[in-house]
């Protein structure tokens, strides 16, 4: 909208007139760009349940929510999977 030209009760949008030279991006571009590994599950740290029951107890409002849910039920199991985890809070 930087120059769109106010007509009174439109806008009128110029054309853009840059040359779409897509060498720039994909053939001359930064060589530390192309060399760079994408990102995919096989080139990460994949986490089993235990570890992502670590990897949330480090956030706050989930120990907030966890504690508040403890103060509430008389048990203090919880479990998505088959196996039933202890939560420490």
């Amino acid at each position: 909208m930087a120059k769109a030209e106010d007509m009174g009760d439109y806008y009128r949008v110029p054309a853009d007139c840059r040359d779409l030279n897509y060498a720039c991006y994909f053939t001359e571009g930064a060589q530390e760009v192309s060399a760079a590994e994408e990102y995919s599950s096989h080139n990460t740290r994949r986490l089993d349940v235990e570890g992502m029951c670590e990897l949330l107890m480090k956030l706050e409002i989930v120990r907030e929510a966890i504690g508040k849910n403890l103060a509430t039920n008389s048990t203090n199991e919880f479990s998505n999977t088959k196996d039933t985890k202890k939560v420490k809070g």
